[in-house]
């Protein structure tokens, strides 16, 4: 039998060094010889043969080869991080062209998908109340800082919090989970409240940006090229200024636009006024359909990558994502995949035995940070929560702390 550790033999100093040794994506020491079981057939399709179509996965336990060492939380964290895209937004006086901006900082968020791998591409499932801080430092000299919460486990819902107090800027949101088979492809759906405020600086009113869509996509398990990816559309909208950003995913190519409501002579017409197309791991070109300039905005080569900052491991509380899961991790990036199934196997039936006993008592799990709303979201989209005064002080308290770069 594996043995595991206690948490009194955990080397934090030492052991933190983990997480800059090994790329986040994909250990690159894994070969494909590795992913074989006894039987020969690949963990891949030993994992999936079983599945039904149409059976919702998010409440399945993957193979630890399939897992990347990122909690799902922090991997979520790591797609909420800013762009140059968005502080050009922030400093951008037209309101059609902020909404361009706007897309253009989304699928930068977007490209962070692993692209043609499914082992080593996967997420732990976040353990119930688990949290996730981070910042990032922006050029302007602003800092964006990040708080999440694991609110509930089944069926799975997270929720985050992003601010740029500097730029009067907000993203929060809520993502309820779904992970459907499809036979040859998996779609992932995360449904849920999402929006973005910002403080105009030029006209100093407040702008409210609301954001639906897209799924995320695993195609060809089979058969077939395997592809992973965004699918289907994103959609933001924004009252304040009558603007409209559409972004229509097929894994890595898309198509995008930008319309505009005017109102001139108290009648309205709809303004096309952006059209765009490329791949989220090349280039994207943009027509303004206005003055019929077509130029590259997007190129993935040379994009800015802004690296988290978070608490240094030894410091963290037993709840934060990194610590939750380092024994899991440490084993996994170590090559050492039995000790990392036990490990994770642990956790888990930790988890299991305090639902449980909540059970017993008929206490249900309160969040630490978000709240759920008892009003309908301003969109309509749910499930709704909210980040409590208790979450805000928090929020405030613990990304004083934060000093590591990632």
């Amino acid at each position: 039998m594996t043995k595991t550790r206690e948490e009194g033999e955990i080397n934090f100093e030492e052991e933190d060094k983990i997480y800059d040794e090994y790329a986040y994506e994909f250990n690159p020491l894994k070969k494909e010889a590795q992913y074989k079981t006894p039987a020969g057939n690949s963990v891949l399709l030993s994992f999936l043969k079983n599945f039904k179509v149409g059976m919702d996965l998010s409440k399945i336990s993957a193979p630890i080869s399939f897992n990347n060492g990122l909690s799902s939380l922090e991997q979520q964290a790591d797609a909420l991080r800013p762009s140059s895209y968005l502080e050009a937004f922030f400093r951008e006086g037209d309101a059609a062209k902020r909404m361009l901006l706007l897309l253009l900082h989304k699928i930068h968020q977007f490209s962070g998908f692993p692209s043609f791998r499914m082992e080593g591409s996967k997420g732990y499932n976040p353990i119930l109340g688990e949290q996730c801080f981070a910042k990032w430092d922006l050029e302007d000299g602003s800092m964006s800082e990040l708080i999440m919460e694991q609110v509930s486990h089944h069926p799975p819902v997270c929720c985050y919090y992003v601010e740029n107090s500097e730029n009067n800027f907000v993203s929060e949101g809520t993502y309820a989970t779904s992970v459907i088979f499809r036979g040859n492809s998996v779609d992932l759906w995360h449904k849920g409240y999402r929006q973005l405020t910002h403080v105009n600086p030029e006209s100093q009113k407040k702008e409210t940006y609301y954001l639906t869509g897209p799924a995320a996509v695993c195609k060809g398990i089979f058969f077939g090229e395997l592809k992973l990816g965004a699918n289907g559309k994103l959609v933001v909208t924004c009252p304040e200024t009558n603007t409209l950003g559409m972004i229509t995913f097929d894994v890595h190519s898309l198509k995008l636009k930008v319309k505009q409501k005017k109102t001139p002579n108290s009648k309205t017409h709809e303004l096309k006024v952006y059209r765009g197309e490329g791949s989220t791991l090349k280039t994207i070109s943009i027509h303004n359909l206005l003055t019929k300039e077509k130029k590259e905005m997007y190129n993935l080569a040379t994009n800015k990558i802004y690296r988290k900052r978070r608490v240094p491991l030894r410091t963290m509380s037993s709840i934060e994502s990194r610590r939750v899961w380092h024994l899991v991790t440490y084993a996994h990036r170590k090559i050492d995949e039995d000790t990392a199934q036990a490990e994770k196997h642990k956790l888990e039936e930790h988890q299991r035995q305090l639902r449980k006993e909540r059970a017993k008592k008929k206490e249900p799990f309160v969040p630490t940070l978000f709240e759920e709303s008892k009003e309908k979201a301003p969109n309509g989209e749910q499930p709704y929560y909210l980040i409590t005064e208790a979450g805000k002080q928090l929020f405030e308290k613990v990304n004083e702390d934060v000093d590591d770069l990632d």
